[in-house]
């Protein structure tokens, strides 16, 4: 008999007692075998969150980055584009592609109007010598050959380069990797941008198509520049020729608006104006006496005195020459100028009798820029003075005629143009 159950032991009870034991085990066994696969499989699950957590963190950096890229992109587009001084559009251009790129220097050429050369418009880091190398025939070569096939020009090892062109801009000047992008606008090819590092790169494809999205950009800054600057030409060529039209006149006024607008330019520096009325002055300087055209030559060239009904006849000249002009959009900011050149500090000029800061600036500057060549230039009833008897002049005329700050400031600026 059993002592823990009471029961009879006999082989049969002990059979399955047996069993039992054994299916006990193997229980245990497949329960122990379930915990080491269940433990296993939690830790390729938390290596895989872990995986998991790394790649989308790094996808997050990489969105991140592409974001920060774009919006530098945007934000230096919008920059060149606000300008349309030429000068600051290709300075801009150069030092942000070096940043870009994280390159020693950088450079942006243009083709000229036969699209057979190429014009360095400005570079940064590279200096003159290396300058005079890109000008040469080889190297322009070169580029005008990676601007047929409108495809980045990309050097990783110079020393290693087929053309010999390139291989020498390394020998001399120790660059080792260059990268050249053609700067396209409306499926014309204006130009390239050029980067230059002093290591060997190897430039992958992401840095590539940053430099082409800049590039892209600068297209339409570069093209919007050279607008403005054939438009800048255009409108000083049609001053131009109405300047010449009058001197063309009256042989003793010949260089006489040049000077004055040199004076007046002169006198704007000084006082720090902006540089867009310094441009209202350089127009408005060459032809402040346009209005002249109306005058007869028996008044314009008179020897003598001029009778009253003369000096009226030649005191509409201002509101002749603001006529004759005002059809012409870009000189719109000139006409003040033009129309009160003749005004008096004092109140007593004409046309409008203006008096102080009424009469606008540019015209109190062109006053005594206008008198002062007047006065020491020959005119058919008189002499020219000495510089020391206009100055002179303008001393005493402070303060009634001429704003007497400005004659001041004007006095400065000869002291620094005359010979001691």
């Amino acid at each position: 008999m059993s002592p823990n159950t009471g029961l009879i032991d006999t082989p049969h009870t002990r059979r399955g007692k047996t069993c039992l034991h054994e299916e006990c085990r193997r229980l245990r066994c497949q329960l122990k075998e379930y915990a080491g696969k269940l433990s296993e499989a939690n830790s390729k699950i938390a290596r895989l969150d872990k995986s998991l957590q790394q790649k989308v963190g790094e996808h997050t950096k990489e969105l991140q980055l592409a974001h920060e890229e774009v919006l530098t992109l945007y934000t230096l587009g919008k920059k060149m584009v606000s300008t349309l001084n030429p000068s600051e559009v290709f300075g801009m251009i150069v030092k942000t592609v070096s940043m870009l790129m994280d390159a020693e220097a950088s450079s942006v050429m243009l083709l000229n109007d036969r699209q057979s050369r190429l014009i360095i418009k400005s570079s940064w880091g590279l200096g003159p010598r290396f300058e005079n190398r890109l000008r040469s025939i080889k190297a322009q070569k070169a580029v005008l050959r990676m601007l047929e096939d409108r495809q980045p020009c990309i050097i990783p090892n110079l020393r290693e380069e087929a053309d010999l062109s390139f291989r020498m801009l390394s020998i001399s000047h120790k660059f080792r990797s260059i990268v050249m992008v053609p700067i396209v606008f409306n499926d014309v090819v204006l130009g390239a941008i050029a980067t230059y590092s002093r290591r060997r790169r190897i430039f992958i494809e992401k840095e590539i198509e940053l430099l082409q999205a800049f590039a892209s950009q600068a297209a339409i800054a570069v093209n919007n520049a050279r607008l403005h600057e054939n438009l800048s030409l255009s409108h000083y060529n049609t001053i131009n020729t109405l300047s010449l039209a009058l001197e063309a006149r009256d042989p003793y006024t010949r260089g006489h608006a040049e000077r004055v607008t040199n004076y007046s330019i002169g006198l704007g520096r000084a006082l720090k104006l902006d540089k867009i009325y310094i441009d209202i002055l350089r127009y408005a300087g060459k032809i402040h006496d346009i209005g002249k055209i109306g005058v007869s030559d028996m008044i314009l060239l008179k020897p003598g005195r001029l009778t009253p009904s003369e000096r009226a006849q030649v005191e509409l000249h201002p509101a002749r020459g603001v006529d004759m002009i005002s059809h012409l959009k870009f000189l719109e900011p000139g006409i003040p100028v033009i129309k009160h050149h003749h005004e008096r500090f004092d109140g007593s000029g004409y046309p409008d009798a203006l008096k102080g800061d009424e009469i606008p600036i540019g015209a109190r500057i062109l006053a005594i820029a206008d008198a002062f060549d007047a006065m020491t230039s020959e005119r058919p009833y008189r002499s020219a003075l000495a510089f020391e008897e206009a100055i002179d002049d303008l001393r005493k005329s402070a303060g009634s005629q001429f704003d007497p700050e400005l004659v001041g400031y004007f006095l400065k600026v000869l002291a620094r143009r005359l010979p001691q």
